[in-house]
């Protein structure tokens, strides 16, 4: 089972003013659903806000290279649980601040160069995570799901190569990519390697298997907290170059430090996530920052202890879902090499090999499964 921020962990991520706060009494009052939905959707508002025009960024880590506030994130709940009602919250604030930071949500590759090389940066609102995986493994989008994974790092300049303009140049992409799904459905649209490739551990995961009542709240009330929502985020847009993390350093390089020799005892699964949780923490750390004021980049320590806790039970969730969807494959593997060798003849091994289109270690592993258990009978081939 997933861990779950519980109600006390998520209102110290929020305190009891600034905009988070202020997103989850809007969301509470307006969509209901679990609080973990409404903070990642008011995470990812801020984010987009930060990652503009003009983007706020920390070269904390690397001088040389400047770290911008985008994030990949991805919300997992049961259906019904609320996941598409929050991300519609943040939504409706983002559209009212700048609604020109929004990206299609339907693109093409081809499409999704040009618009960025013209702006590169907005919000990427995709409902299903399904749905973005199937539109990344089409034809036509070949080699989308790689220039995202690259997008992310948000390198100086990105070349590629289109029919309608030829050469396109993108420069420092900003893209901040949202998307839903419930944990049956996530477990089956990720492909082999999405993890240790790259492309998840770039992502942050909340997580809810509960089912909470609708909220009906006064119309009133509601929209001088929607409107407030905007002005603050009018004013993080406004905001631009460097973070100043004096105020952190000595903690947060201990931290930092502590969590990089992960890197090496990690499985392969979650070296990339290990590789990249100081920067998923230095950019939350902004995040919570100009959550409670809009009109300064001074980090401080109780930003920066926001940011680790949300790591911390990031960490969690993602090594929970890596030996969930690791346990769910192994199943269906052993699933298919039942089939394969279901004759009640028995089954030659080169035939069953062939036939399960596996890697020769865990064709071994689940042949050693079927053999001592006595289910299946397989024998060697004659020449």
């Amino acid at each position: 089972m997933l861990a779950e921020l519980t109600s006390a962990q998520i209102k110290e991520l929020t305190g009891n003013t600034g905009y988070l706060s202020a997103h989850m009494t809007l969301g509470q009052d307006s969509a209901g659903g679990p609080d973990i939905f409404h903070l990642a959707t008011g995470l990812s508002v801020l984010s987009t806000a930060l990652s503009g025009h003009n983007p706020v960024f920390s070269k904390f880590l690397d001088p040389l290279q400047s770290l911008y506030c985008h994030t990949y994130r991805l919300t997992l709940g049961p259906t019904g649980s609320g996941k598409t009602r929050a991300e519609r919250v943040g939504q409706s604030v983002l559209a009212k601040a700048d609604s020109d930071l929004f990206l299609p949500g339907d693109f093409s590759r081809e499409a999704l160069y040009d618009t960025l090389s013209e702006r590169p940066y907005g919000y990427l609102g995709v409902d299903e995570f399904k749905g973005l995986q199937n539109r990344l493994n089409r034809d036509y989008n070949a080699g989308a799901r790689e220039f995202l994974t690259e997008a992310y790092d948000s390198p100086p300049l990105i070349k590629r190569k289109t029919k309608a303009d030829g050469d396109v140049e993108i420069r420092s992409p900003r893209i901040t990519l949202t998307a839903g799904s419930t944990p049956e459905w996530f477990e089956s649209a990720i492909r082999d390697g999405d993890f240790e490739g790259g492309w998840l551990s770039r992502f942050l995961f909340f997580h809810s298997d509960s089912i909470v009542p609708l909220a009906r709240s006064s119309s009133q009330r509601i929209q001088a907290v929607f409107d407030s929502l905007v002005e603050h985020i009018e004013k993080v847009g406004n905001l631009s170059g460097p973070a100043n993390f004096d105020a952190v350093d000595e903690q947060a390089w201990s931290y930092m430090e502590r969590t990089h020799l992960n890197i090496a005892n990690a499985e392969p699964a979650l070296r990339g996530f290990w590789a990249r949780i100081n920067v998923h923490t230095v950019k939350l750390a902004i995040m919570f920052h100009v959550s409670d004021y809009p009109d300064d980049l001074d980090i401080q320590i109780g930003d920066w202890t926001r940011a680790v806790l949300l790591m911390d039970k990031m960490a969690e969730t993602v090594k929970t879902l890596v030996n969930s969807v690791a346990f769910s494959r192994s199943g269906k593997d052993l699933e298919r090499l039942r089939k394969i060798t279901s004759s009640p003849d028995g089954t030659d091994r080169r035939t069953a090999l062939q036939r399960s289109h596996m890697k020769v270690s865990e064709f071994e592993t689940y042949l050693r499964t079927l053999t001592q258990t006595g289910e299946r009978h397989i024998y060697a081939k004659k020449n």
